[in-house]
């Protein structure tokens, strides 16, 4: 693998925990095309100004050479994408639409107190995870603090029982790491990452639905009192987070 570009050279699996000295060699040349025609944009000015620059999509399907649904199905780390754009992987106004209707669940205007609300449960689970690290001289910031704080407080947000957060951990962990877009992805090693991240995001998507059908039961059966409630409980409804959730989550 001598030939491989900086890029391709800073997502082996051997340099991931120091990949540094080749995003300084990136920056070199800010833009720099890869052997599969695709660039890699390094300076922060020149990432902000392809952000708001309108004629560049985010849409997969909008590439030159994209595949058919049929051949990209079949092996393709990023096909998930490709098959059912989300909201990372859409272009206005389809994602303006769609990132309305997550955010009304989670933030202002229509849930203003959502994050302020869970203050105290933050603290505690940042609390927790320093004391873990007590005693230690050298620790992985991104695998001990980093990530499990903003998972944690996600499954909190969602109702995610407390007992399930390891295995919430575990499938978005797969997941991610099925998504590789290295020069290692096709490897055997690769492939089964890919396995693997197919069958997290499928059971994660089983769990979530489960979680929301039980909260819509039991909100159901404890709705009482008149007018609106009463409504409210003929009618049961999935909590808004987990309908949110829920679809942003499919397979």
């Amino acid at each position: 693998m001598a030939d491989l570009t900086p890029w391709q050279q800073a997502l082996l699996y051997e340099n991931r925990a120091n990949p540094y000295p080749f995003y300084a060699t990136l920056r070199k040349t800010p833009v720099s095309r890869q052997p599969d025609g695709t660039y890699v944009v390094s300076p922060y000015r020149e990432i902000v100004s392809i952000l708001h620059d309108p004629r560049v999509s985010s849409d997969l399907r909008k590439r030159p050479d994209a595949p058919s649904a049929a051949a990209e199905a079949a092996s393709s780390p990023t096909s998930m994408y490709d098959r059912e754009p989300s909201m990372i992987t859409s272009d206005p106004p389809e994602h303006d639409r769609v990132r309305r209707a997550t955010m009304r669940h989670f933030g202002p205007p229509h849930t203003p107190d959502l994050v302020s609300s869970q203050e105290d449960g933050i603290k505690r689970i940042v609390t927790d995870l320093l004391d873990k690290l007590k005693g230690k001289t050298r620790i992985d910031v991104v695998d001990e603090f980093a990530y499990p704080l903003p998972v944690s407080v996600i499954c909190s947000v969602l109702g995610v029982p407390e007992e399930d957060e390891k295995r919430f951990h575990n499938w978005i962990e797969a997941a991610l790491n099925g998504l590789d877009l290295g020069p290692e992805a096709t490897s055997e090693e690769g492939q089964h990452l890919a396995k693997l991240g197919h069958q997290a995001r499928q059971e994660l998507s089983t769990y979530i639905r489960v979680v929301g059908e039980i909260r819509q039961t039991t909100r159901s059966r404890h709705a009482v009192g008149d007018g609106e409630q009463r409504r409210r409980a003929l009618v049961p409804r999935r909590a808004p987070q987990q309908r949110a959730a829920f679809a942003l989550c499919r397979p």
